[in-house]
């Protein structure tokens, strides 16, 4: 019964890992969030030029197997992301409560 609850959680976090992908790639690439990696905004481009390319190592005409391939670098992916993904989770709860106001120049 552990192996299904651990299993469970391991989808959730990916899934989660997923949503606060792209908040954190924004936030990064406008300047907010300063302290990312250049690779951790190359990986999921380039993951997703590799889903995309009709040049995988496992061609995606093959049935099942060659989407098993393209999930597996996705699943890389965020696997090597989890790290940068926990540390802009961490720094999104400490700037929360951080309010920019911009003042309107009349």
């Amino acid at each position: 019964m552990k192996n299904k609850i651990q299993s469970d959680d391991g989808w959730k976090n990916l899934l989660a890992d997923a949503v606060m992908l792209l908040p954190m790639l924004k936030d990064a690439c406008r300047g907010r969030y300063k302290y990312l990696p250049w690779w951790c905004i190359a990986l999921p481009v380039l993951a997703a030029l590799y889903v995309v390319s009709p040049l995988d190592i496992v061609p995606d005409v093959l049935p099942v197997l060659g989407q098993l391939d393209d999930a597996g670098i996705v699943f890389l992916c965020f696997r090597m992301l989890e790290p940068e993904i926990a540390r802009y989770r961490r720094w999104c709860e400490e700037n929360r409560n951080t309010i920019n106001v911009g003042v309107k120049k009349q």
